[in-house]
């Protein structure tokens, strides 16, 4: 479970506030070094070691409640424990293996990042190695993969890192991963067993997964019986029967995979696979895109999809419901309380005080978050729908589009297709969500509930920045998220590295190699002062 713990003692937003009750974590950084750079996060890694993950399930069994399925799960899960005392019982270990700025002039590599950490009493692996060669990192690998078993934790194989910052912004990155850093993993384990049959599970986002059912079988020393199928093109590639001898893997040693059937060990007794017309957990027909493997399910009322869905809508990008987590929607689906989306905005006190750890007070602030929700702007409304592909920043390409939420209701497929940014995936995702009678009646429950779906106005101060690239860097007086949205509220746009579309530089204390690099290609360079005079 990874995350992040910032010098000044608070805790970074991708992960919760739990991380706080893990014994050996300091939570503040040295005083010097918190003055020197106050809003430098250190990142790293939960993790529950083997030997304490038997030991927690050993006393789980003793006191006959639900055992943890692996150590990975089992570190996730206790940092998303809604009561903190819980998490702080678990025996969790933090491996610190990073900084959130590369810019400082002290710290010009990893490895004196790593050693910095360790100056400040954070755990750092033992097995971290500078190599200066392809075959050092290849001695390396293969030591690794020799002492892996006498491990007290999993690893699937070890992260090769370009160590000079200077070098790693050179190299950037692409849009799913850096050109910097790549992950080398070990051969997957694999196994023989019998596919007993195939069920059909349907996914938080609707999309439908055949899953085998294989005869149990121990594959890199985890016990196997379910694996995905992916999708129907999958199945007709494997060539796959119900009653095939079937070859299993532990894809990263995480994910089972069934790679392909043994084909010699194939008996006349064995059963075809039907990819189904309609979705297995509401009915509703399912529909596969062009060019997409995966059939879908768009049915927002949809049971499986519901815990997800549910998340996704009061998420801070959504209706921002605080407090509405998974854990509170996974009762309220139990209990039948939520059926579709719009049900959140019928839930009441007297049903919301019998469900468990729900107080009073917290039943009064949950309803008042619930309420303040139903006023919003229409880019959150459109996002917190959940429609496949239209993330935030496609919901927001179609309120300024559309500007109506009741104009977007109608779109046609060749209306959609016309907006930059909104292939036609997407826009068939638009005109079936749309189109599902389902989804027409959850929206008009919300109508009905109050639920405000205004017209899109454009907020921005002015277009002074309009066509202007910005890269933030060092040390402000103020978040870096409060420039950034300065200049995005002005028409800009902000940029993570600078390049030679780059047009300023907005450059505080200690910048580091993107300063020189800024420099170099003779970009404007603005210190604080000079920006609030540019916006004045």
């Amino acid at each position: 479970m990874r995350g992040s713990t910032r010098g000044d003692g608070t805790v970074g937003e991708d992960i919760t506030n739990n991380i706080k009750t893990i014994k050996n974590i300091p939570l503040k950084l040295s005083d010097r070094t918190a003055k020197m750079y106050p809003l430098l996060e250190v990142r790293g890694e939960v993790i529950m070691k083997l030997s304490a993950f038997d030991k927690l399930n050993a006393k789980l069994e003793s006191e006959e409640l639900p055992l943890l399925a692996n150590p990975r799960n089992g570190a996730a899960g206790s940092l998303r424990q809604l009561d903190a005392s819980i998490t702080a019982s678990r025996p969790l270990t933090f491996y610190a293996y990073g900084i959130s700025d590369s810019n400082l002039d002290k710290l010009p590599t990893q490895q004196k990042v790593i050693e910095f950490l360790s100056d400040e009493k954070f755990l750092i692996n033992d097995l971290i190695y500078v190599g200066e060669s392809s075959h050092e990192v290849q001695v390396i690998f293969g030591n690794l993969e020799k002492v892996r078993p006498e491990l007290d934790y999993e690893i699937d194989g070890m992260v090769i890192k370009v160590n000079s910052f200077e070098k790693q912004e050179i190299l950037g990155q692409i849009a799913r991963a850096p050109r910097w850093a790549v992950a080398w993993k070990f051969s997957a384990e694999q196994a023989e067993t019998l596919l007993e049959d195939v069920e059909f599970s349907v996914g938080r986002t609707g999309v439908v997964t055949p899953v085998a059912k294989l005869r149990p079988v121990k594959v890199g020393g985890v016990t196997v019986s379910n694996a995905s199928l992916h999708n129907e093109d999958e199945l007709k590639s494997l060539d796959i029967y119900i009653g095939d001898i079937v070859i299993v893997e532990r894809a990263g040693d995480v994910i089972p995979k069934v790679i392909r059937v043994n084909l010699e060990k194939r008996k006349g007794s064995r059963r075809s696979i039907s990819f189904p017309k309609s979705c297995p957990s509401c009915g509703e027909k399912i529909y596969r895109l062009e060019d997409e493997a995966a059939y879908r399910c768009v049915n927002l009322s949809c049971p499986a999809q519901l815990e997800g869905r549910i998340f996704h809508f009061a998420s801070k990008g959504g209706f921002d419901i605080v407090g509405l987590g998974d854990k509170l929607a996974r009762q309220l689906i139990d209990e039948e309380m939520v059926k579709d989306l719009s049900d959140i905005y019928y839930l009441t006190k007297e049903t919301l005080l019998p469900l468990e750890r729900m107080a009073e007070k917290k039943a009064d602030n949950l309803l008042g978050q619930i309420n303040n929700s139903k006023e919003t702007i229409l880019p959150k409304a459109i996002y917190a729908l959940g429609i496949i592909g239209a993330g935030e920043s496609v919901a927001l390409l179609l309120a300024e589009h559309f500007v109506s939420f009741a104009k977007l209701q109608d779109a046609t497929l060749e209306e959609l297709t016309e907006i930059s940014g909104v292939g036609p995936n997407i826009a068939m995702n638009i005109v079936e969500f749309f189109k599902s009678e389902s989804n027409q009646n959850m929206l008009a429950k919300m109508v009905s509930a109050g639920v405000l779906f205004p017209d899109y106005v454009d907020k921005k101060s002015s277009q002074l920045f309009k066509n202007k690239t910005f890269v933030i860097t060092g040390t402000l007086s103020k978040p870096r998220n409060h420039f950034k949205n300065i200049i995005l509220d002005n028409g800009g746009k902000v940029s993570g590295s600078v390049s030679s579309s780059t047009n300023y530089l907005l450059a505080g204390e200690n910048a580091g190699s993107k300063l020189v690099k800024a420099k170099k290609l003779e970009i404007e360079i603005l210190e604080e002062q000079a920006f609030t005079k540019l916006i004045s």
